[in-house]
């Protein structure tokens, strides 16, 4: 081994190409010493030392715990933190703190400070807002179901038990029936009190006139009664309903129904369906109770959830879009909460009909739960399922909102954050954990925020804790406005993209404003072209698990400025011979005490390299190779190696 020191000052600035294998070359700004020891012509290892440079940051101590629980609407002041640093001594610690304690879930308080030489260190601490533990009400079904026609109350009395909670287990999720501080004491509804909701999904088949009233059945073995919805196939106008007919029955008499609206057109032999969307609207009308859906199957689409309300499916009702969207319709919603506030919506399951012959396509179609401008919403422990569209999807104006504990599968998006036609997206204060979602086509959970040229954005968001996998395009994609984002400890794998920062087919690139994004102790893998594709300002990316994918981590495709990369393991790298960590547009990057894992001698091209953009100011610091070629530059101004381990 030849061992040998020696001075070196070079200034890169403008374009240079630098290729570090197998040759010698080193780039810094700086004058200093640096040791090299080199075992041969074609593999060689490192280390450089700047003797006179402060690369240590300062330590962040928290003041009290790392982890603290309070209850909903209780006050939360945060305790701080302090920082000491070796060179500068103690030094400033500014906070991040999105706590919403009106909103249960989990959030995260970052803690920032830097010393005179410009190192960062962070810190974090975990705030959980719980909702008091409240009794599960027992469900008590009427003796004698009331017609509301003719009832003076449409509600009954719930006995309660001493339990807390009903389990339920789908689809690899095990979940507990959601409750709400106030269930003992609103008023209590139960749909089964209500006549004119058939709980049916039986088909049928009839015939009507044109101008005419009188459906003719083609049996009488049928279980139609007065006041039920029905849907008859090609007999109406309305192109929001694929032209079906949809009212409701006046009197029956064997096989001859007699409806309240005449048909527009005749139809002969065709298909007739139950449809209690307009009994179940009117049911829940008023808002102000609990309803429980103690029904267990009911074709609903259309359905409008009303303020100060929760809306319970008790873990055993179906809603199911019925077939008369058999051909594509126009952008609808099967339930709405569309400028309300304080809705609780849990237990349900949601079947798109996807597998039942409903349309499917992922560019128009029905929302399973549509979110418009409104605020306080809970959608908790549901099944979402089967839809060729959207499943929960968040439209203009929405704040304080919870998606927790759901389980959705099969289904175009997962959930979504969009504008309004021709409008903008206000999404703030937002908290989407522990969700489960497999298969179907695009994103698991997509944020776009920067879809217009107006200002829209969407702020102070978590994800936490989902579990995605095989979806067709990003597993989470938040927008090109979004601010203050926490996306930890999630489970992203088989898709087309992990975790990515901006829509290119949606967002205008020129939007790209994206900042404060911390992306933490994540397990990214086997992802198809990318785990980690990121822009925006001020992104922190430590303590992920990555492996495989064509691009395992992607550093501004359009620009990244402020980014630290710590502490994550890169684990069999990159499966098309490209970096690990490939970069594009970087100002001020940071990637240090990084772990890379090699799986084969063809798993891998590089730790790190860049593209035909511009890369200015990268320090690559403490890293651990594991015999991986360290990089492939190309147009980088100003560039800092220091003590890796090969």
């Amino acid at each position: 081994m030849i061992k040998f020191k020696k001075k070196l000052a070079l200034l890169l600035t403008g374009a240079l190409i630098l290729g570090i294998m197998p040759s010698l070359a080193y780039t810094t700004q700086y004058t200093g010493s640096y040791d090299y020891s080199v075992t041969s012509a074609t593999n060689f290892s490192k280390r450089m030392n700047y003797v006179k440079k402060d690369w240590t940051a300062p330590v962040i101590t928290l003041n009290g715990s790392s982890y603290i629980s309070i209850l909903v609407g209780a006050s939360y002041v945060d305790a701080g933190a302090t920082a000491y640093d070796s060179v500068s001594g103690r030094v400033t610690v500014t906070a991040t703190n999105n706590v919403n304690t009106r909103v249960a879930g989990k959030y995260v308080v970052k803690y920032t400070a830097s010393d005179a030489a410009g190192n960062i260190a962070y810190a974090y601490r975990t705030v959980e807002v719980k909702a008091p533990a409240v009794t599960q009400p027992v469900v008590t079904q009427p003796s004698t179901p009331t017609n509301p026609a003719t009832s003076t109350t449409n509600s009954t009395t719930a006995s309660t038990s001493t339990s807390t909670s009903t389990s339920t287990s789908t689809a690899g999720q095990s979940s507990t029936l959601a409750t709400s501080t106030i269930d003992a004491t609103m008023k209590k509804v139960y749909l089964s009190s209500f006549s004119n909701i058939s709980g049916s999904l039986k088909e049928f088949t009839g015939s009507i006139g044109a101008g005419s009233s009188i459906l003719t059945l083609s049996t009488s073995a049928h279980d139609f009664k007065i006041g039920h919805g029905i849907a008859i196939k090609a007999a109406g106008n309305n192109k929001e309903t694929n032209y079906w007919l949809i009212t409701t029955v006046k009197a029956v008499d064997g096989n001859k129904l007699t409806l309240s609206t005449n048909a527009s057109t005749s139809a002969s032999g065709v298909m007739v369906l139950h449809d209690d969307t307009k009994a179940v609207n009117s049911a829940i009308s008023t808002g102000n109770a609990i309803y429980y859906f103690d029904i267990p199957q009911m074709n609903i689409k259309g359905l409008s959830l009303k303020s100060n309300a929760i809306y319970d499916g008790l873990g055993k009702s179906v809603l199911n879009l019925p077939v008369i969207y058999s051909s594509a319709p126009w952008v609808q919603s099967m339930v709405s909460a569309e400028d309300q506030t304080n809705i609780t919506f849990r237990n349900f399951t949601l079947d798109g009909g996807k597998t039942r012959g409903v349309y499917a396509n992922d560019q128009v179609g029905v929302s399973l739960l549509l979110v418009l401008d409104s605020t306080k919403i809970k959608v908790q422990n549901n099944t979402f399922r089967n839809n060729g569209y959207i499943s929960i999807n968040l439209q203009s104006k929405v704040n304080d909102i919870l998606i927790e504990n759901n389980t959705i599968l099969n289904t175009d998006i997962g959930i979504m954050a969009m504008p309004e036609w021709l409008g903008n997206l206000y999404l703030e204060n937002a908290v989407f954990q522990n969700n489960y979602m497999d298969g179907g086509t695009s994103e698991g959970i997509s944020i776009v925020s920067g879809m217009r040229e107006n200002p829209g954005y969407a702020k102070n968001i978590t994800i936490h804790k989902n579990v995605i996998k095989n979806k067709l395009a990003n597993g989470i994609q938040y927008g090109s406005r979004t601010s203050n984002i926490v996306i930890s400890e999630n489970d992203i794998t088989k898709c087309n993209n992990g975790i990515s920062s901006i829509d290119p087919n949606l967002e205008k690139r020129d939007n790209m404003t994206s900042t404060n994004a911390d992306i933490i102790k994540n397990k990214v893998y086997n992802n198809k072209w990318s785990n980690f594709v990121l822009d925006g300002t001020d992104v922190y990316v430590a303590n992920n698990e990555i492996s495989d994918g064509n691009n395992v981590l992607v550093l501004g495709r359009l620009f990244i400025d402020n980014v630290t990369v710590d502490s994550n393991k890169f684990n069999n790298t990159s499966i098309a011979l490209s970096p690990a960590i490939h970069i594009y547009n970087l100002k001020n990057g940071n990637i240090k005490n990084n772990v890379f894992v090699i799986g084969s001698a063809n798993n891998f091209n590089a730790a790190i390299g860049t593209e035909n953009g511009n890369v200015v100011s990268l320090s690559f610091t403490g890293n651990d190779l594991g015999g991986m070629r360290i990089l492939d530059l190309y147009k980088v101004t100003t560039l800092a190696l220091l003590d890796q381990k090969y």
